[in-house]
């Protein structure tokens, strides 16, 4: 990480030098990744030609209100990592984390659009309908939401950005998390359980505002508020499909409205509403 420390004083951003060398010879070559996340960067890292198991997440300049600062995310990372929810930490600074590698989910081709150009809105919705059911239901997502339950009931914390691309397997085959900067605990009890587990140097970093911002919902979120399992949150939201022709902002309305509703539906209500949208029954319930 001295080498890390180097590369990053070195350039004025990492993309612009890619490696480094060492006093004992060794080139260390660290490699931009490509990467959805908005407020990091992602980077390989291979010595002496040979890419290692690891990543390097590189906080950007441009924060967000939402996330937790990089250092907290690695100790959230850590935490988690200790139930096998999530990759090993290495190693973690102010602004970056050195982390085990992971790789990405298979994703079935077959579960698609399939919609006619002459097909009707009302057909068009049936047909976005069935593919989000069928996404939702796949054994991929089935791994996610038992992952987000599980973590939920064994150490109180969910992931209040469960999009698909937080989600990736390890080496071994095992799924985890990968982003835990919207990670936030359900009680203030799951909180204090996390908190009383660090050293003391780290303890005394986390301060009154953090504890709060953990145990509170995310802002611009306020389906997060319910803290109760994704079961109940995002992983069914994404079941909201967006009607034909209907405007994004009103989308965007109707989804926080039914998200509100569904925050206290239970898991039968699901399966129920999962029955609506299929009546043939074309997908099996696997929960």
């Amino acid at each position: 990480m001295e080498t890390w420390s180097q590369l990053m004083a070195d350039s004025p951003t990492p993309a612009e030098k890619h490696f480094v060398s060492c006093q004992d010879g060794s080139i260390v070559r660290v490699t931009p990744m490509e990467s959805s996340g908005l407020y990091s960067k992602i980077f390989s890292v291979s010595l002496n030609g040979v890419e290692q198991p690891v990543i390097i997440k590189v906080a950007n300049e441009n924060e967000s209100e939402e996330n937790v600062p990089l250092w907290l995310e690695a100790e959230l990372q850590m935490y988690a990592a200790k139930s096998n929810f999530g990759p090993k930490v290495f190693w973690y600074s102010e602004k970056a984390i050195l982390s085990k590698k992971c790789k990405e989910q298979p994703i079935d081709p077959r579960i698609r659009l399939n919609i006619d150009r002459s097909a009707s809105p009302e057909e068009r919705m049936e047909e976005q309908k069935r593919v989000s059911v069928a996404r939702a239901l796949q054994p991929q997502a089935q791994r996610r939401l038992k992952l987000t339950l599980d973590m939920f009931e064994e150490l109180g914390m969910y992931n209040a950005d469960s999009n698909i691309d937080n989600y990736m397997e390890d080496m071994s085959g095992n799924l985890v998390q990968i982003d835990f900067g919207m990670n936030r605990f359900a009680s203030r009890d799951a909180m204090n359980k996390w908190f009383t587990s660090l050293p003391l140097p780290v303890r005394s970093r986390v301060t009154s505002r953090l504890q709060d911002m953990l145990t509170s919902p995310v802002p611009g979120r306020p389906e997060s508020a319910a803290k109760v399992p994704p079961a109940q949150l995002f992983w069914v939201s994404n079941l909201i499909s967006r009607n034909a022709g209907e405007k994004f902002s009103e989308f965007q309305k109707r989804k926080l409205e039914k998200q509100k509703e569904r925050e206290q539906w239970s898991l039968q209500q699901w399966k129920d509403y999962f029955k609506q949208l299929d009546p043939l029954h074309s997908i099996e319930l696997k929960f």
